[in-house]
């Protein structure tokens, strides 16, 4: 039995590490924090860019059709970059909050 993340699991993870602290570095976060929605459509934009709101949809409907593991691997950077620990706005099982549950508006 295999505990450790695959390869294709490793790479996510690893692209997820050298986005979010470039992309969203304390002083932006924090920006962020000071407004009413705390949201960033330009960010959005690069997350769906980077095939992250379809990360659990299945290739179908233009996701990634990976599942819960990769899907936490990615949460859990972005966690990283969020100094308030709750990794941005997820809903588990429906994606990104933005995707509303549909990979296709999150592009």
């Amino acid at each position: 039995m295999q505990f450790g993340l695959t390869e294709t699991q490793q790479v996510l993870k690893n692209s997820a590490r050298e986005f979010f602290p470039a992309e969203c570095p304390i002083a932006e976060v924090r920006r962020l924090m000071e407004t009413d929605t705390a949201f960033d459509a330009a960010l959005w934009k690069k997350i769906a860019g980077q095939g992250w709101c379809g990360i659990i949809f299945p290739e179908e409907y233009d996701g990634l059709g990976l599942g819960m593991v990769e899907l936490a691997a990615a949460m859990e950077e972005m966690g990283r970059a969020d100094p308030r620990g709750r990794g941005g706005r997820v809903d588990r099982g429906r994606g990104p909050a933005p995707a509303a549950g549909r990979n296709y508006a999150c592009r």
